[in-house]
């Protein structure tokens, strides 16, 4: 049977841990019974797209053209460009090198925790599974999302993905 996700119910945490205490998932503010998880996945990081930077382009061209007669209005139309590139390129920049663990419960609410370090997230989707599959497990383990860093793991103590 499919598991219908409702993705207007997706909720982004920002958090630097993740903890797995016995049957329960810890998020700032969230606990998910892993019992009550029905699957999750990971995904790219989407970025603004290809319209800003395309406006941003537009921006400049109009600066340069504008700028000919009216200067102070061409260089605002230039700087705004060419901020409106760099934020794109940065933000392009960003998704790219990161990627998204998303969470779904049994009752199609999606959450998602973004990770800057694509191995480090393998590393804890591994971790993941294989405590999901141990239905007796009662240990801890610490994603320390900041670091990199996982304690307590139940595929090796302590073990550090850099």
């Amino acid at each position: 049977m499919a598991t219908r996700v409702n993705m207007s119910s997706m909720k982004e945490i920002k958090t630097e841990y993740l903890t797995i205490q016995g049957n329960c998932l810890e998020m700032p503010g969230i606990c998910i019974q892993l019992s009550n998880i029905s699957l999750f996945t990971t995904s790219p990081v989407e970025s603004v797209g290809l319209r800003v930077l395309i406006i941003s382009i537009i921006l400049v061209i109009a600066g340069i053209v504008i700028g000919q007669d009216i200067s102070l209005i061409g260089a605002v139309a230039f700087v705004a460009g060419i901020s409106l590139g760099l934020f794109w390129f940065v933000d392009w920049q960003k998704a790219r090198d990161s990627e998204r663990l998303t969470i779904v419960t049994n009752s199609g609410i999606a959450y998602s925790v973004v990770f800057d370090d694509k191995e480090f997230l393998k590393q804890v989707v591994t971790t993941i599974t294989v405590i999901v599959r141990e239905p007796q497990y009662s240990g801890k383990t610490i994603f320390n999302i900041k670091d990199n860093v996982i304690y307590g793991s139940s595929i090796g103590n302590n073990a550090s993905v850099r």
